[in-house]
């Protein structure tokens, strides 16, 4: 969902899926196998090169373990997303009444795959380095902005 147009352009589904777990693999390899089998779970879907809602149910067990307010926002979109999809229980009255069509459910994916990115980066490098990490990003773009606003 945020891979640049070209990468899907010249890599089909087999390949992107085939990287991913290559570089997956990698990346968790200094972990313990049951957290990284846990991570494998939420990046998975994360990461995955196309989005269907039956791939929300993946990372439940990952859910349950690691169980926090980011995964609590995920549970709630995610279980109204099932209530009105047209693919899932499809309830006609919610659905009237939020004027739910395909397109909002490919909208609402966005959010819910940002939650499980966040999720797995935090959890694969550690909160504190993390939130480190983004701190520097934050303050790099602040600078930026304050350089180019600047009078000279």
């Amino acid at each position: 969902m945020f891979l640049p147009e070209i990468l899907d352009r010249y890599l089909n589904f087999f390949t992107l899926a085939s990287l991913l777990l290559i570089i997956l693999g990698i990346f968790l390899v200094n972990k313990k196998l049951k957290e990284s089998f846990y991570l494998y779970l939420i990046a998975t879907t994360a990461f995955a090169p196309q989005m269907y809602t039956q791939y929300l149910f993946i990372p439940l067990i990952a859910i349950a373990i690691y169980w926090n307010f980011k995964l609590i926002i995920f549970t709630i979109i995610t279980s109204f997303l099932f209530l009105v999809d047209g693919d899932q229980l499809n309830i006609q009255f919610l659905r009237e009444i939020f004027n739910w069509d395909l397109r909002s459910t490919r909208i609402v994916f966005y959010p819910l795959v940002l939650i499980l990115m966040i999720e797995f980066f935090e959890r694969s490098i550690g909160s504190k380095k993390f939130f480190n990490q983004i701190d520097l990003v934050k303050k790099s773009i602040i600078d930026k902005l304050k350089k180019s606003l600047s009078l000279k």
